[in-house]
């Protein structure tokens, strides 16, 4: 096996040893990780450098292709996509042209610029487009700017999921943000896009698929520009609360939106400008969550978010 490979499992039951002890609230402890850092830097031919912060999306993807090589049946049971992009003529026109989808199998990556400005340019309402992120990554992919070879009419642009009934049990979705450093409601925004539970037919048409699919959101990745941090948010299904890990330690939390509050409008309070945005979801098949966790975040409604833009609005004002 791969040398990274074998330190990267020991350092996962290192892990895992230590959430299952008896830990303090706010405090974890330290994993050693630079045996692992060192031969990641060999077997990557440096392209992760030992003493470099390096994005996580791109660390996935190397990961998940050494573990492909190594063994692929168990990696395409978990996190394979077999995707086909078709362009197809908005008109009578018979141009139709399908290919392979041009990126990565294992992750699916979503353009968050784009799926805002869909939102905006339909002028779609807030209870039209919360918790509706699946449904609007598809329709503003149709949405972009492209046209047909032979007749020069707009063309649809969709994806197919050609998985035969094999759906991957794990659906990761990279965020790719047009800015390093978006803008502050263009986050806030966003995160009410999220949904805890998802189809997987509003992401792809799905034409072999017989019964409906539904997706958990088991985990984020968070990114911060100025303070050049990750963290990784998760959901204890034991305590029932979502999990936010940090160098610093661990805080808990009864309510996603509390959650997202605190990587926005009280990150501004304790670091000047400072907030995290997502950069990769994790969705499960299997339903981590009760109903009543689902339905309380479904119930937000207009007025709680105004409240929340208010809220992050007046801390903007106090800091300038």
């Amino acid at each position: 096996m791969n040398e990274f490979l074998f330190f990267l499992g020991q350092i996962l039951n290192d892990y895992q040893s230590i959430l299952s002890s008896d830990n303090t609230k706010n405090k974890i402890n330290k994993l050693n990780t630079f045996i692992l850092r060192k031969s990641l830097s060999i077997s990557s031919n440096n392209l992760f450098k030992l003493n470099n912060v390096s994005d996580p999306i791109e660390l996935l993807i190397y990961i998940l292709d050494l573990i492909n090589k190594e063994n692929s049946d168990e990696i395409h049971i978990y996190f394979h996509l077999k995707l086909i992009e078709e362009i197809r003529c908005t008109k009578f026109c018979p141009y139709k042209n399908n290919k392979k989808y041009d990126k990565d199998n294992f992750i699916y990556h979503i353009y968050v610029e784009d799926i805002l400005n869909y939102t905006k340019k339909y002028q779609l309402k807030f209870e039209d487009y919360k918790h509706n992120l699946f449904k609007l990554s598809f329709y503003s992919m149709q949405n972009e700017d492209i046209k047909c070879e032979k007749c020069k009419s707009p063309i649809n642009k969709i994806l197919i999921c050609n998985n035969n009934q094999n759906f991957p049990k794990v659906l990761l979705i990279n965020c790719i943000w047009n800015n390093a450093k978006p803008n502050l409601e263009d986050v806030i925004n966003f995160f009410f896009l999220i949904s805890l539970k998802e189809e997987l037919d509003n992401l792809f048409i799905c034409p072999n698929k017989v019964e409906k699919d539904y997706y958990y959101l088991n985990g984020i990745i968070f990114y911060s520009y100025i303070l050049c941090h990750y963290i990784y948010m998760t959901f204890n299904i034991e305590k029932s609360v979502f999990t936010l890990y940090n160098d610093e330690g661990i805080i808990e939390f009864n309510e996603i939106i509390e959650l997202f509050k605190y990587l926005t409008i009280k990150q501004l309070e304790y670091n000047n400008k400072a907030f995290f945005y997502p950069v990769l979801l994790v969705y499960g098949k299997e339903n981590i969550y009760e109903e009543t966790i689902i339905n309380s975040f479904n119930k937000i409604d207009f007025n709680y978010y105004n409240k929340f833009c208010d809220e992050f609005k007046s801390k903007i004002k106090k800091k300038k």
